[in-house]
């Protein structure tokens, strides 16, 4: 069983230049049956603002309704504390990460997301529903999984207070996780590895 690559010398962390707000990332490709990778963080981001005033959300991607999450973000009223970037290509996608502190998927029974494994090579620990192959790719020390039922018919996603829970943990022990998500992309997803192993299976059948 061979996981998704990545190129590890693309996707390194960088030296951050000293910043006030610890900073939150979510990419992803949403559809209106998937708002909830987006709206159950907003909940609880809202809850923990008011404990921890020095926090940002980054969401990267595009965005089928984008109206309503705005109006959302609205009603809350963190407009100043939520950017959106509409979008992005490959090239972009290291120097998006570079700005973060921390990557966050609520995604349900994925499988191998190759965002993830990006995010671990930029060293960026990993908060994410204990579902499908993720706690798989994540392991034990590279981020905190938030339990939730195994379901095929229908979505389970944690709630707001424990997701608010995994991201103050995440902040405490940031440092720690991120030498762990680094070491564990290197070790793990490497793409010159992938190619070697293909190299091997198809020399058998040569």
């Amino acid at each position: 069983i061979l996981y998704n690559a990545i190129d590890t010398n693309l996707f390194i962390p960088f030296k951050k230049p000293f910043k006030k707000d610890f900073i939150f990332l979510i990419t992803c490709n949403i559809r209106k049956k998937s708002f909830y990778r987006i709206s159950t963080v907003i909940d609880a981001f809202k809850d923990l603002i008011i404990e921890n005033k020095n926090i940002h959300l980054k969401i990267a991607g595009n965005i089928e309704d984008e109206n309503y999450l705005f109006k959302k973000i609205r009603l809350l009223k963190l407009n100043e504390n939520i950017t959106f970037i509409k979008g992005y290509t490959q090239k972009d996608a290291p120097y998006i990460y570079a700005e973060a502190d921390a990557y966050i998927t609520m995604a349900y029974q994925d499988n191998c997301p190759s965002a993830v494994i990006e995010a671990l090579s930029c060293g960026l620990p990993i908060l994410y529903s204990n579902s499908g192959g993720i706690p798989e790719l994540v392991g034990s020390d590279s981020g905190i999984g938030l339990k939730v039922k195994e379901n095929w018919e229908t979505i389970q996603v944690p709630s707001s207070s424990e997701i608010k829970n995994g991201m103050k943990e995440i902040i405490e022990y940031k440092n720690k996780m991120s030498e762990a998500a680094r070491e564990r992309a290197v070790k793990y997803f490497d793409i010159q590895d992938w190619i070697k192993k293909h190299n091997e299976i198809f020399k058998e059948f040569l």
